[in-house]
């Protein structure tokens, strides 16, 4: 049998964080910019590259000298997310409450210390925002990273919060523990979460949490739009959201009622 903690394989590290930095990127990237962000020579940086692309999964931008993930990443990612049961169970639910709010609304999982979109619907409105499924964001800045951790049980909260490196986003990320940890219980009493632009500026969102047959929390469903649209109309998307969550949840077996 294996030892219990097996030293990991440093050039398989290295190759792993080599294509998560180009699957993560906005855009195709040069070798000296993923060098320089990964602190690799450019040297194994290009080897490992060249392994990628033999295999199909990344491509060289022809008359450049950039790099990208092909759709080869997009196939297997499509094979993860359609094992997603909860996709399916939410999306018509999602879809009604889209069409009632007129914004985009997003279904988000927690993935170690991130949020990560697996399912969308976007608005039927000229302003409307929507991200990409896969987009992953820190906990602390979005609506469902925030119903996340609220409803953590307390020890892991206090580790992730010791662990975690607040960085300000935007002017109104917040940043302070005590600060988050006020707002965390708020969200415990509300059954409601904001995003008041703390991700991306511009861009807010209300969330409120999915629960499963055992009470576990298993994901966050958010209305997400232009700031100056859903701040001035919070205290009517919470209940809505709000209820969306609960039907997700009764799909699912559970028997928590929601708060609004």
């Amino acid at each position: 049998m294996p030892a219990a903690s097996t030293p990991p394989i440093q050039a398989l590290e290295k190759a792993i964080a080599v294509f998560e930095t180009i699957c993560m990127s906005d855009a195709p990237m040069r070798i000296s910019d993923m060098a320089r962000a990964l602190g690799m020579n450019k040297t194994t940086v290009f080897r490992i590259l060249q392994t990628f692309i033999s295999l199909g999964y990344v491509n060289q931008e022809i008359g450049t000298d950039r790099y990208a993930a092909t759709l080869k990443v997009a196939a297997f990612s499509n094979l993860v997310l359609n094992r997603i049961e909860i996709r399916h169970i939410a999306r018509d639910i999602m879809r009604a409450l889209s069409q009632e709010v007129h914004d985009s609304v997003h279904l988000s999982i927690k993935d170690r210390d991130e949020a990560v979109i697996i399912e969308k619907i976007e608005s039927d409105e000229a302003t409307r925002i929507s991200f990409h499924i896969g987009r992953r964001s820190p906990l602390y800045t979005t609506g469902t990273g925030k119903i996340m951790l609220a409803f953590m049980p307390a020890d892991q909260l206090e580790q992730y919060l010791a662990r975690a490196s607040f960085f300000a986003h935007t002017p109104t990320t917040l940043t302070a523990p005590d600060a988050l940890k006020a707002e965390l219980e708020q969200i415990r009493e509300t059954g409601v979460a904001f995003d008041r632009g703390e991700n991306k500026v511009g861009v807010s969102c209300v969330a409120a949490p999915i629960h499963d047959y055992s009470g576990r929390l298993v994901a966050g469903v958010s209305i997400v739009g232009p700031t100056y649209r859903v701040s001035a109309d919070f205290d009517t998307l919470a209940p809505k959201v709000a209820a969306a969550a609960r039907s997700i949840s009764m799909r699912l077996g559970s028997q928590i009622q929601s708060k609004l």
